[in-house]
């Protein structure tokens, strides 16, 4: 008599997060598809690859790649600042004005 061995396959679809310009793709792994998650992290449209690792829950995949994406989004800010800067300051030399204490004009809002 022969008993009947069961296999069991777990499938656990591919989670997307968006955020802007960029996304992340999160899938469970083959071998290990509840143990194992792997994270890309991508500007939409575009082939490279700007993060990418693997964590043990699905959750803690979401959060690492969406960490990635804020860290992005405020070196894009911090971009917009220092361009905003030079353009500032090459319009007061421009202008004649020279602002000794280097004090920096408020700063229009910036959409990330």
């Amino acid at each position: 008599m022969s008993i009947p061995i069961w296999t069991v396959v777990v499938e656990i679809p591919p989670c997307y997060v968006i955020r802007q310009s960029v996304m992340a793709d999160i899938v469970a792994d083959r071998v290990n598809p509840a143990e194992t998650f792997h994270y890309v992290v991508q500007r939409r449209g575009d082939s490279d690859i700007l993060g990418w690792g693997q964590e043990t829950t699905m959750a803690a995949a979401i959060d690492t790649s969406e960490m990635i994406m804020r860290e992005l989004g405020g070196r894009r800010l911090n971009e917009a600042v220092a361009l905003y800067d030079a353009v500032m300051r090459r319009l007061d030399r421009a202008a004649g004005f020279s602002d000794q204490r280097g004090i920096v004009p408020a700063l229009p809002p910036v959409r990330l």
